[in-house]
């Protein structure tokens, strides 16, 4: 069950931390919610293994009401660089990072584990399903403000294919980032 669960992504990550007592911190001197304690947190650890950045904090609250508290205080983190995202199923989030990509940031955010994007003409849809986002995709094939992605590919493709490499090295381009592999002499 994600219904009661959050994700929270940017606070900093340290070895032999007390990860209840860093969220409990946040909650209260951030957010200024002193009414949800460390006793309303059912579980609480960090996603993913560590790779040098810190990785997101999964929150499972108790009760919902709780969650949904969190949720509509959110707001309260803006410029801490901390944020608060729903715990999306794989294909949802999947969706949602599709939709984000065609519609804009701006115009495309989560609800209670469905998708709202504003499209265009103003109208906004929820939707859950690769297919639903499909057909909204379908009726505005390039939404206003969005960023042309075959452009940028093709210039850092250009970029890359201009670099002059030193004797016995073969760069090859792939993706926009530069591959290097050694001849053997």
């Amino acid at each position: 069950m994600r219904r009661k669960v959050l994700l929270f992504h940017g606070i900093a990550e340290y070895p032999g931390e007390k990860l209840l007592d860093v969220l409990s911190g946040v909650l209260t001197n951030q957010m200024g919610m002193s009414d949800i304690r460390k006793e309303h947190i059912h579980v609480c650890h960090r996603l993913g293994t560590s790779r040098g950045k810190a990785r997101p904090i999964l929150v499972r609250l108790y009760t919902s009401e709780h969650r949904h508290s969190i949720w509509e205080n959110k707001k309260c983190l803006k410029g801490t660089g901390i944020t608060i995202t729903e715990f999306l199923t794989h294909i949802r989030h999947r969706t949602f990072m599709d939709a984000r990509k065609h519609f804009g940031m701006k115009s495309c955010w989560s609800v209670d584990g469905r998708i709202v994007i504003v499209t265009p003409d103003s109208k906004r849809h929820k939707i859950e399903t690769p297919d639903e986002l499909r057909a909204l995709v379908s009726r505005f094939p390039k939404a206003s403000g969005s960023d042309d992605d075959d452009d940028v590919a093709t210039q850092s493709v250009e970029h890359t294919s201009r670099i002059v490499s030193p004797p016995g090295v073969v760069a090859t381009p792939s993706r926009g980032k530069r591959k290097v592999r050694r001849r053997n002499n």
